[in-house]
């Protein structure tokens, strides 16, 4: 399996979760030039029409979509991550990926804008803090989002918290948000993918 990605990005997440369970996987960066993204003398766009990473090759096919391919993933991993098919924990499993995808990373989304003003970067960061709050009362005093056991979720969920740092949030009255990163930070999978894309120096 290729997973191309762009280092930093949402990309993170199922090269996190491939090194942590060990499964076997390529990453090839993408490289964003004048002309384009280009991955390995070629336009990226006849690899992904979408023009986004993460995009995974495998069985000669391309798949799309952070979820999508995290769920793939897990499929391939040993031991499961309890996301079993028909298991309540399955069900949980996807109700915490879509609240990450879409009340975390997506309200990350406008802060890439260049010429925000501050009103609207502060309202932007206050729905921000409503969402932190809610992730620390699903966390609560569980190790990793489902539990016991290193998932998908957890992966994704560090993946898009490290923007915090990218954007200068000051995230001091989420002490659990940040001993939760901290903790993933100092796994070997995570180690190793942080290297990989050249953002160890950041992982803290």
């Amino acid at each position: 399996m290729k997973l191309y990605f762009v280092p930093g990005t949402c990309a993170l997440a199922p090269h996190i979760f491939a090194r942590q369970a060990n499964i076997p996987l390529d990453v090839i960066k993408v490289d964003w030039t004048a002309e384009g993204m280009k991955v390995e003398g070629r336009d990226y766009l006849t690899i992904n029409p979408k023009g986004k990473v993460p995009a995974l090759e495998t069985d000669g096919i391309i798949l799309t979509e952070t979820q999508v391919i995290l769920q793939y993933l897990a499929q391939s991993a040993t031991p499961a991550d309890n996301s079993a098919s028909g298991q309540l924990a399955h069900w949980r499993l996807l109700e915490t990926l879509n609240f990450i995808a879409c009340e975390i990373h997506k309200a990350f989304s406008p802060l890439w804008v260049a010429d925000l003003t501050p009103v609207v970067r502060a309202n932007l960061v206050k729905g921000l803090y409503r969402n932190f709050t809610l992730f620390e009362q699903m966390l609560g005093a569980k190790p990793y989002l489902m539990g016991e056991s290193f998932t998908i979720a957890d992966a994704y969920a560090y993946t898009v918290l490290r923007w915090s740092e990218v954007h200068h949030i000051d995230m001091a009255d989420f002490q659990l948000i940040t001993a939760y990163r901290n903790r993933i930070s100092a796994l070997p999978g995570v180690q190793q993918a942080l290297r990989e894309e050249g953002l160890l120096k950041a992982a803290n």
